[in-house]
């Protein structure tokens, strides 16, 4: 019984020394990364990747949407596509204003996207 004692006295001892006073607490780590915040732009149309958008009776797919390009189904049609770029679609100029790969951060599914803006 003695024993038992002293040990709780031990624990109650050391339980009260754990208080924050001198000890260095380090700063929070942000949750939030600036690709998860980010939205695609308000007024463009906007291709989520690798799902089919309608732009102008034409059936696009952007898909694997890195940094500097990424790649378009244009119809029946494959290519390449770059930041900045015009293409055409149904007699309509689009610039490729955004190419935004996908994140981990975002979620565990495909989430990049194109953002197009019409000229």
């Amino acid at each position: 019984m003695t024993r038992r004692l002293a040990v709780l006295a031990l624990s109650v001892v050391a339980l009260a020394g754990c208080g924050t006073g001198d000890v260095e607490v380090p700063p929070e780590t942000p949750t939030a990364t600036t690709q998860e915040a980010q939205t695609p732009m308000s007024d463009a149309t906007t291709l989520k990747e690798n799902l089919p958008t309608e732009v102008g009776g034409v059936r696009l797919i952007a898909y694997n949407i890195r940094p500097d390009r990424a790649g378009l189904h244009l119809g029946p049609d494959q290519r390449t596509i770059r930041l900045d770029e015009t293409i055409t679609v149904d007699g309509t100029d689009y610039t490729v204003a955004e190419l935004v790969p996908s994140d981990p951060a975002r979620g565990d599914h495909s989430n990049g996207w194109v953002s197009l803006t019409s000229e």
